[in-house]
């Protein structure tokens, strides 16, 4: 299993980590913080999964979406959160990419937006909710990542990638 890979253990989905020993897989789990690394031992769990078979790590795998799967702004919003934490967090193939990788993450941002039946308006309100509303309004989504960027490139440059890249799927 490589860094990045996505795999099931213990009824849970973890994130594969570098690691320099062979009988060992650091993971990190999808839905939790970067600090919350588990080292699992490969012989033990493949010896524990004959009788557990929960303690094996296999591949992750996950249904692409249906039609019926559609939902509301609130589902796609925390659908995109959750895809996003994959691609900013952790070992995973775009984080090593740098300008290129943030280019891809606004693509598949964009692209979960449209998959979902978002509109521009949506996504603008997702991205930041005072940008459809106005300054005042007190609701906000990414306030930490839109600081963060401002401050750096003096702008909200995820916001501009990504409605961007809704643009070209046009």
């Amino acid at each position: 299993m490589n860094p990045g890979s996505i795999v099931r253990c213990r009824n849970r989905d973890w994130v594969v980590l570098p690691n320099q020993d062979p009988n060992l897989l650091l993971l990190r789990p999808l839905t939790g913080a970067t600090d919350e690394v588990v080292a699992v031992h490969k012989g033990l769990t493949d010896l524990l999964g004959y009788s557990f078979p929960e303690e094996r790590a296999r591949s992750a795998k996950f249904l692409p979406p249906t039609p019926d799967d559609l939902s509301n702004v609130a589902g796609a919003h925390l659908l995109w959160q959750a895809a996003r934490l994959t691609l900013r967090e952790g070992a995973t193939p775009l984080r090593s990419l740098d300008a290129q990788g943030e280019a891809l993450r606004a693509e598949l941002d964009a692209w979960l937006a449209r998959a979902y039946g978002l509109t521009r308006d949506d996504l603008r309100y997702i991205l930041d909710p005072a940008d459809i509303h106005g300054p005042d309004f007190p609701g906000e989504t990414f306030r930490v990542l839109k600081e963060k960027e401002t401050t750096e490139f003096g702008e909200y440059r995820t916001r501009r990638l990504v409605l961007e890249a809704w643009d070209r799927l046009r």
